[in-house]
C-alpha cells in the first residue's frame, strides 16, 4: 500500500494512510506502480470522506469545516513555502512543499465541491496551446502573471 507523508491524513484512513512527518519526502513503504492521477484521486476520495467528520479528529475536517477562505490561505502559504524551498533548500524539502500545496489544493476544491477531474479537463482543453495564446484569450485579469 502507498503510504504518503505529509499533513493531510490520519493513521488508518481509506484508501490512502498518512502520518505528518515534515521533513520526509513522500515515499512508498512498497514499490508502486500508480500513476500521479491514481494518487491524486485516491487522495480526492479520502478528502470528501472527511467533509462533516469531527474537526477535533482530522486536520482535514478542520479545513474543510473552515471553508474556502481557511484552505484557501493555506494554499497561499504552503505555495509561499514551496518557493522559498525552490529558491535556496534541498530537493526533498522541495517536494515536500509541492506535495503540502496539492494536498491543500485538494482540500479547497472539496470546500467547493469542485472534483479534481474537472481541473484535469481544464489543462487538457489549454494542451498543445500556447500559453500566450492562452493567456491573451483570457484578457488582462487578476490570474495573469
Amino acid at each position: 500500500m502507498l503510504q504518503l507523508v505529509g499533513p493531510s491524513l490520519e493513521a488508518g484512513a481509506d484508501p490512502v494512510r498518512r502520518a505528518w512527518q515534515p521533513e520526509r519526502i513522500v515515499s512508498d513503504v512498497q514499490p508502486s506502480n500508480r500513476h500521479l492521477g491514481e494518487v491524486l484521486e485516491s487522495l480526492e476520495q479520502v478528502i470528501a470522506t472527511r467533509k462533516g467528520t469531527d474537526p477535533q479528529r482530522s486536520y482535514t475536517a478542520r479545513l474543510l469545516a473552515g471553508g474556502a477562505s481557511l484552505a484557501g490561505g493555506k494554499v497561499i502559504e504552503e505555495a509561499g513555502e514551496l518557493v522559498a524551498a525552490a529558491a535556496g533548500e534541498s530537493d526533498d524539502r522541495v517536494v515536500s512543499e509541492a506535495a503540502d500545496l496539492l494536498y491543500h489544493t485538494l482540500v479547497l476544491l472539496a470546500c467547493r465541491d469542485l472534483p479534481l477531474r474537472l481541473v484535469e479537463d481544464e489543462l487538457a482543453r489549454r494542451f498543445g496551446v500556447s500559453g500566450l495564446t492562452e493567456k491573451a484569450a483570457r484578457g488582462t485579469g487578476k490570474g495573469d502573471a
